[in-house]
């Protein structure tokens, strides 16, 4: 009999764990099927060691009287688009949570939204990144993040053993 999980608050992982040492497309495929992307209608088109580009073309709540996507989603998409670009540089059994999030709202994001993150800098105990968000090719929102490595077995061989996240 497996044992419980040393995290009994922890939820328990609802999409297969991170494809550490697949390819490209492997984590295209993962990231794609994160339950924070579909939930944002979010569709990636490139995930790689230099960041992630995606694109919404739907919100996720309505729509702003002036067309556009409530700030709100807008910064939970930056957090997703940034995390994914984070989670690709990873070593396998760490996640990352955020730390701080910081937007500024240059102008009403309309659908399409583009979205482009990247890393910055990975410190010793901090991960620094960042996220654009255009529309029809303007930009609409810069994000800036601080995110905070931990070692969480969210994916835990035991899980998969369970039939959890596997």
């Amino acid at each position: 009999m497996m044992p419980e999980s040393i995290w009994p608050s922890a939820p328990a992982a609802v999409f297969p764990p991170p494809p550490v040492g697949g390819g490209d497309e492997d984590w295209l495929a993962w990231a794609a099927t994160s339950p924070g992307s579909t939930a944002l209608h979010i569709v990636p088109t490139r995930l790689d060691l230099d960041g992630v580009r995606l694109y919404v073309d739907e919100s996720a709540t309505p729509l702003n009287p002036n067309g556009a996507v409530h700030g709100g989603i807008v910064a939970a998409i930056c957090d997703q688009a940034i995390s994914l670009a984070i989670m690709r540089r990873m070593p396998g059994g760490r996640a990352i949570v955020t730390g701080t999030l910081n937007l500024e709202y240059l102008r009403p994001a309309l659908p399409r939204l583009e979205v482009t993150a990247w890393v910055d800098r990975v410190a010793r105990s901090l991960v620094f990144a960042r996220a654009e968000i255009r529309s029809a090719g303007a930009l609409t929102t810069l994000a800036t993040g601080t995110f905070v490595p931990v070692e969480i077995p969210l994916w835990a061989p035991d899980d998969v053993d369970r039939g959890v996240g596997g």
